[in-house]
């Protein structure tokens, strides 16, 4: 199934016309679920299973996603709260205390 024309800026470094929302799950998973817009977050959710969400969840994005967007989808996705508390744990470690370093930013010219 193609994906929708809005989330090509997502999808900006790809040839958007040959991606499939079923062939291509992981990617597009792991492009969209870091997104919290409203329009990413239903299309997802119409789109993909709880199960499918869940196994990407469980899988790779505990590991991947921001502690904010993690904490939307173990609650969106019925993550018992024990696990949700140590990979929230985990999520806010990863964010430096003070944010992105001057590095970590894009140049600007």
């Amino acid at each position: 199934m193609r994906l929708p024309s809005r989330l090509a800026h997502l999808f900006w470094d790809c040839d958007f016309g040959v991606l499939d929302s079923q062939k291509h799950a992981p990617f597009v998973l792991s492009r969209t679920m870091c997104r919290m817009e409203e329009f990413v977050v239903s299309w997802l959710r119409q789109t993909y299973p709880p199960e499918a969400l869940r196994s990407y969840l469980f899988n790779v994005g505990a590991r991947k996603l921001g502690p904010r967007e993690l904490e939307y989808w173990c609650a969106a996705l019925g993550v018992e709260e024990a696990l949700s508390t140590q990979w929230l744990a985990a999520a806010w470690a990863r964010v430096p205390a003070d944010g992105p370093s001057r590095t970590d930013r894009p140049s600007v010219l």
